[in-house]
């Protein structure tokens, strides 16, 4: 099977109700705590994200394990998303970062139809303002949302993928502050089979923390 057949059959046949909106906060830090010994002022972000991720270069290879062998692949993704508001009540900065999002996916997986694996991206963010620059790293395919921290009846892990975003805000009024959140999405295909390449779709949530060195607070 070729590594596009693969990652459609990561993605296709998904039940888009299945869907996670919820709010998720930051799951696991990135090398050492952000400004650990500073004094800083915390405000909270939340983002929602939506747009079409385009397949690049695949890799694929095999590795032996007890003596069978395990098939593994690398695909790149990129595009660019739009961003909106997400939860009002966790967002102090509301149209802050309203915008677009340009990304540069690259997963790592096993091979087969319970695809599972690594993620990491490049991305920059900007909202015709001020400028972010950063990280992301999580899974795909892993289940975040299963029991017993939700009950659910439905396996929304196909499509799946989370972790956690880190920035620094580059150009604009906040130059110097960060932003540290966790991320959950899912990617979807309308329709596979209109062409070679992979035409997904995003969705994505952003809930976490913007950091601002008390220097800069106003």
């Amino acid at each position: 099977m070729s590594v596009s057949n693969t990652v459609r059959n990561l993605l296709v046949n998904v039940d888009c109700k299945a869907l996670v909106f919820g709010t998720i906060v930051a799951m696991s830090i990135v090398g050492a705590p952000v400004h650990a010994q500073e004094k800083v002022l915390h405000l909270g972000i939340s983002k929602n994200v939506a747009g079409s991720v385009t397949e690049g270069k695949t890799t694929s290879w095999k590795v032996k394990r007890d003596n069978k062998q395990v098939e593994m692949f690398t695909v790149v993704a990129e595009g660019t998303l739009a961003v909106t508001s997400g939860d009002p009540n966790d967002d102090d900065l509301p149209k802050a970062f309203n915008g677009y999002f340009k990304v540069h996916f690259d997963l790592t997986g096993r091979t087969g139809t319970a695809s599972f694996g690594t993620l990491a991206a490049k991305y920059t963010w900007t909202d015709g303002t001020n400028t972010v620059e950063g990280y992301m790293v999580g899974v795909f395919g892993c289940n975040p949302v299963r029991k017993p921290l939700v009950d659910i009846t439905k396996d929304t892990s196909p499509g799946v993928f989370n972790g956690t975003l880190t920035g620094d805000i580059t150009a604009g009024p906040m130059k110097g502050q960060k932003i540290q959140a966790g991320f959950l999405g899912k990617l979807i295909i309308p329709n596979p089979s209109s062409a070679s390449a992979i035409t997904a779709r995003v969705y994505m949530t952003l809930d976490g923390v913007h950091i601002v060195p008390s220097t800069l607070a106003k």
